[in-house]
């Protein structure tokens, strides 16, 4: 008896490993979708309401932003991965394209964090000051009017008055039985070591405050800095075949061999 022939469908070499590595792309590409996602979900969260003016808001959205953009770092190399695994998904690489031409964007975008977190902080600066210089006025003022009501008090109750209505330091019970210059005298000179402890602690911000701020942003600009050249390394500007960092590298290459072409030339000069 011949044995019974089981017919298979022809299916051409490969053609699994194909399918396998097409769904693989589609994963890293829906992947890549969901952590812009995330990205945008903490952004706006964060962002909310919009103050573009104030620059505590600015810090804060600036802050969060650096925080959060490994998310969209991510998700890029993730679509710059994707057609590499299926080549042959044309939708893929256009995609890849056009993020790479998005990226440039995000390049100028994390550069520009650079001035604005510089201005944030100065202004932010230039307001505290401001707020510390009208307090001050306010204090001068209230210790003005406290040494008016001690050096024109008559009696010790028309002080202990006086005192209670600026809500001053009220008088103790060993005060009303010392003569009233005496107390007038150690009123006054209290008050003057208290105006004088305000004013220098009013004068200027404290150096640890400024300085938190001042390493702050220092730290911004390193790691905008930073996350700018990993954009840039994949970023591309439509019709070229370069990144922007490749050109970056490019373009300092020339100014470089520029420059030493003209130091050649003054030496040769130099020689006549």
């Amino acid at each position: 008896m011949t044995p019974e022939l089981h017919a298979r469908p022809w299916r051409p070499a490969g053609s699994g490993e194909r399918g396998q590595a097409r769904a693989t792309a589609i994963t890293v590409a829906a992947t890549a979708v969901g952590v812009m996602v995330v990205f945008l979900v903490n952004l706006l969260s964060g962002a909310l309401p919009l103050k573009l003016l104030d620059p505590q808001w600015q810090i804060k959205v600036i802050l969060l932003l650096i925080a959060n953009v490994t998310f969209p770092l991510v998700a890029f190399m993730l679509i710059c991965l994707a057609p590499e695994l299926d080549p042959s998904v044309l939708s893929l690489r256009r995609w890849r394209r056009r993020c790479q031409s998005m990226a440039v964007a995000a390049v100028l975008l994390l550069l520009l964090i650079l001035p604005l977190q510089s201005s944030a902080t100065w202004r932010l600066i230039r307001q505290a000051e401001a707020g510390q210089a009208q307090q001050l006025r306010l204090d001068q003022r209230r210790y003005r009017a406290l040494q008016e009501a001690i050096q024109g008090a008559s009696t010790q109750a028309d002080l202990q008055r006086r005192l209670q209505i600026l809500e001053g330091p009220l008088l103790g019970r060993e005060d009303r039985n010392r003569p009233l210059a005496e107390v007038r005298r150690s009123l006054l000179q209290a008050l003057e070591t208290a105006r004088a402890s305000n004013r220098l602690q009013r004068t200027a911000l404290p150096a640890e405050q400024v300085g938190a701020l001042l390493a702050n942003t220092l730290q911004i600009c390193v790691t905008s800095l930073a996350l700018a050249a990993c954009f840039a390394a994949g970023a591309r500007r439509p019709g070229s075949r370069h990144s922007l960092l490749q050109e970056l590298r490019q373009l300092l290459h020339r100014v470089g061999a520029l420059g030493h072409r003209l130091d050649s030339d003054r030496n040769l000069e130099s020689r006549f």
